[in-house]
């Protein structure tokens, strides 16, 4: 059986279910929607990157212990390096402020003769903001982030990048974080690593070193006289009111963040792929042409089945992979059963139009152990009692089930109440970005993760009540928090 316990961490005590016929019509009405009760013990981690490593060590001794308590982790950090999500809160506004510096450099660079203005930003490892910034601002000629090393002298070189601006612009605005460059400082310095209470490394003054370099290199190479200003800004990004944007995302955190905990979620920072691999797969030799939408490709990043398969199992190690929809062609049975067999353990491999919901497909590939997960879609069978009869022979199986439908989307909300109703504990329904993925989104959303039952009218109202009372004022706390740390 495929070992999933990061899909789904149910800590539901039976006691504190209460069971109901689930009715399902076409003319109901939306229905009391009723939450099973998750862990009594619930604790909240608000913080950045190195908080979320914290909390889910946190979580690690939690399963460890066999308790039943969910960890959940909120990410706050305006240098919004936190990998797994687009944007953390508090970045917003961190990017807005450095508007501020920026646009003095450019406004004080230009009524001046050979200018130059060197702005430092903060960002500990992380070039986020400066990057947003930069982009936001267009008026930075030259952004310099720790991610993307960078070398002073020589063809190519920073230095000379400053000369060719110069010449042609007659000023020139560089952008940095506090990281940037540490390796270069420290070594021009002849600096031994020191650290702070925290244990993390004190970082060095690199604009004031690039300040050094550019006005040596000018005064001395060039023999040209500029106007240079460094503008140290750093940190007042940190404390300033957050937007009415930044306030709406909080409010998502913390609602999303209850929702999870109550449901009895813990250890969730997942990914998965649907790499409908048929596409760009090619039969006569078996290869996989990973350049395929060029339209002039050639064969030169084309790979065996194997070699694919060494992809996948790459991802898997460095990435919190847990799921891939489609990872070779549909006819390529040799590999999908390869890769099932060495990351089958780690990963669910599920058949999409390699199974295309047909019984004796699914029943084959079960006894053959080529997949371990099938992506439902009716339309691909053609009828509710083959697709549910699928469905219970996966489950049968120790597979994972993932509903869905292929093409011809409408705003019919059958796909999401049957993945509800059939409890398959997946759906893939798209990007929200269209009112036909919206509405199955609407349904039962995806990213309250509550266990939601469409049941009767005369459903026990009081419970239903009594677990909203739950559920708000722990949002209400929730939120109470994230907005007292918009300052810190």
């Amino acid at each position: 059986m495929v070992k999933l316990q990061r899909l789904q961490q149910n800590f539901v005590n039976p006691e504190v279910v209460v069971t109901q016929k689930i009715v399902v019509q076409n003319n109901s009405q939306r229905g009391v929607h009723f939450r099973c009760a998750g862990p009594q013990e619930k604790v909240y981690i608000i913080g950045g990157h190195e908080t979320q490593k914290v909390a889910y060590a946190i979580y690690e001794e939690i399963q460890k212990r066999r308790l039943l308590v969910v960890v959940a982790g909120i990410p706050k950090t305006i240098d919004n390096d936190i990998a797994v999500i687009e944007k953390s809160f508090g970045f917003d506004p961190a990017v807005e402020e450095a508007q501020r510096p920026i646009n003095a450099a450019h406004v004080a660079v230009e009524i001046v003769e050979n200018g130059v203005r060197i702005v430092k930003l903060m960002g500990r490892h992380s070039g986020f903001i400066a990057m947003s910034a930069t982009l936001a601002s267009r008026h930075v000629d030259c952004c310099l982030i720790p991610k993307s090393p960078f070398y002073l002298e020589g063809e190519g070189g920073v230095l000379e990048f400053v000369e060719q601006r110069i010449k042609e612009n007659g000023h020139i605005v560089i952008e940095l974080t506090e990281s940037s460059g540490q390796d270069y400082v420290a070594h021009s310095m002849s600096h031994m690593d020191t650290k702070d209470a925290s244990g993390n490394c004190l970082l060095l003054d690199v604009g004031l070193w690039l300040s050094k370099k550019v006005k040596d290199h000018f005064s001395k190479s060039q023999k040209t006289a500029i106007n240079l200003k460094y503008i140290d800004p750093t940190y007042m990004i940190r404390v300033i009111p957050s937007t009415a944007s930044n306030n709406i995302y909080c409010t998502l955190l913390a609602h999303s963040a209850v929702h999870g905990a109550i449901t009895g979620y813990s250890g969730q920072v997942v990914t998965g792929m649907d790499v409908s691999a048929s596409e760009f797969s090619y039969h006569k030799d078996k290869s996989y042409d990973l350049n395929f939408k060029e339209a002039n490709h050639d064969s030169s990043q084309k790979i065996s089945g194997d070699s694919l398969k060494t992809v996948y199992k790459s991802f898997v190690a460095y990435y919190p992979l847990v799921s891939i929809v489609d990872p070779f062609a549909k006819a390529d049975w040799e590999h999908f059963n390869k890769l099932t067999k060495e990351i089958g353990e780690q990963v669910q491999s599920v058949g999409d139009h390699f199974l295309l919901t047909n019984l004796k497909w699914v029943e084959k590939t079960i006894q053959g152990k080529a997949c371990n997960a099938l992506l439902l879609k009716i339309n691909h069978i053609g009828s509710v009692t083959e697709s549910i009869e699928a469905v219970q022979r996966s489950k049968r199986a120790g597979w994972g089930v993932m509903t869905g439908h292929w093409s011809g989307r409408t705003e019919d909300p059958f796909i999401p109440d049957m993945a509800v109703d059939l409890s398959t504990g997946q759906i893939q329904t798209g990007a929200p970005c269209r009112f036909e993925l919206l509405a199955k989104d609407d349904q039962h959303p995806p990213q309250v993760l509550w266990a939601v039952i469409r049941s009767s009218a005369d459903l026990n109202n009081k419970i239903a009540e009594a677990v909203d009372s739950v559920y708000h004022q722990l949002s209400n706390l929730v939120l109470e928090l994230l907005h007292c740390m918009i300052l810190t």
